[in-house]
């Protein structure tokens, strides 16, 4: 569509069609006429009235247009969630003058709506006492954990990195000293190697700090050797165009396929025994913990139903009775002592472990 066609704010434009005439286009219909209607849109703002439409704003400059085809971006890809990521970090931007400095911890705990206050219990007090409070097994919360951050992480990126190529936003990863001044390559470089001599006098792995105490720990011999008292990673994420409009979001959709992505990868679990791997949290007997700790953790969507309430309403049952079902469903304390045993011994895929 050209640039230098242009209607007139208040315009009434009697159907779709006499809007194609007027901006010399083809008529098409389906997918394509959204599609055309899209463009258009990123140059008007128009009203519906039944068939009519009222031209309410003539932009100054056309609205940047957010690509969101499933595909884009190639071997990136981002196909569970669409754009759904996309339109909510435009919207934040919006919301905060095209600008934000933040870790991904800050982000989750104050500018994401996921999470009820229990998300940031579990990380304050560490994935043990937490399963220790609720009577679960300390491996599954540990999974879980360590799941939740493995896809909005990487939901997150995926979706800064669509965003900054088509040219919405600029965004890097910047080490923050001090809560001051940004690392350069140098201190960033020396960073790294101080952490990797502390691991090894620590004798320590990145999975042992989802331990508070033990990551309060590191932090601290880290920061003793550099002579600073604190320092983390931040995103710094800018909105190129300030003039941008607010975009239509689904933080709802959006929260339904996170939580079904961390459930499954939680259930596709895989680890070592001695008869070979399997996947610890697929059997039946975690299902029930595997639901309390998202009714925990999560600000639940409108109208969700999950997968194991639904199982037991098909089968009749009263999902409303928590404390039957946990009777019904709860590990023996000798099972979650054999597992947490064999946690604490090491053996897990290192793959899944938590970065910091």
């Amino acid at each position: 569509m050209s640039s230098n066609i242009k209607l007139k704010q208040g315009q009434v434009i009697k159907n779709y069609k006499e809007l194609c005439s007027l901006l010399d286009l083809e008529v098409k219909d389906g997918n394509s006429k959204i599609a055309q209607m899209k463009e258009i849109e990123r140059f008007y703002k128009l009203r519906k009235d039944k068939y009519k439409l009222i031209v309410d704003e003539v932009y100054s400059e056309p609205l940047l247009k957010v690509d969101g085809r499933v595909n884009n971006g190639g071997h990136i890809g981002n196909t569970k969630y669409d754009d759904l990521m996309d339109k909510i970090i435009i919207n934040l931007l919006i919301t905060y003058d095209g600008y934000i400095e933040e870790s991904y911890s800050s982000l989750i705990d104050y500018y994401f709506d996921f999470f009820t206050p229990e998300y940031k219990k579990l990380f304050d007090m560490g994935y043990r006492r937490y399963a220790k409070l609720n009577k679960m097994s300390s491996g599954l919360v540990m999974t879980y954990q360590q799941k939740i951050k493995g896809v909005i992480e990487t939901a997150l990126e995926t979706s800064l990195e669509r965003l900054q190529r088509n040219g919405i936003i600029t965004y890097s990863n910047e080490v923050k000293i001090n809560n001051e001044e940004f690392a350069d390559k140098k201190m960033q470089t020396l960073i790294s190697k101080t952490e990797q001599k502390v691991y090894d006098e620590l004798n320590m792995t990145p999975f042992d700090r989802s331990i508070p105490s033990k990551n309060k720990q590191f932090k601290k011999q880290v920061c003793n050797y550099l002579d600073i008292w604190t320092y983390y990673n931040v995103y710094v994420i800018k909105l190129k165009n300030r003039k941008i409009q607010e975009v239509e979001d689904d933080e709802e959709e959006l929260k339904q396929r996170f939580i079904k992505s961390v459930v499954d990868a939680t259930k596709r679990k895989t680890s070592k025994g001695k008869d070979g791997k399997y996947k610890p949290y697929s059997y039946g007997k975690y299902a029930w913990e595997i639901d309390k700790l998202t009714k925990l953790l999560w600000k639940l969507p409108d109208g969700y139903i999950s997968e194991y309430d639904a199982k037991l309403l098909l089968a009749g049952k009263d999902i409303s009775n928590t404390e039957e079902q946990q009777k019904e469903h709860e590990i023996s304390n000798s099972d979650i002592e054999n597992y947490n045993t064999y946690y604490d011994y090491g053996v897990q895929d290192l793959q899944d472990n938590i970065p910091f």
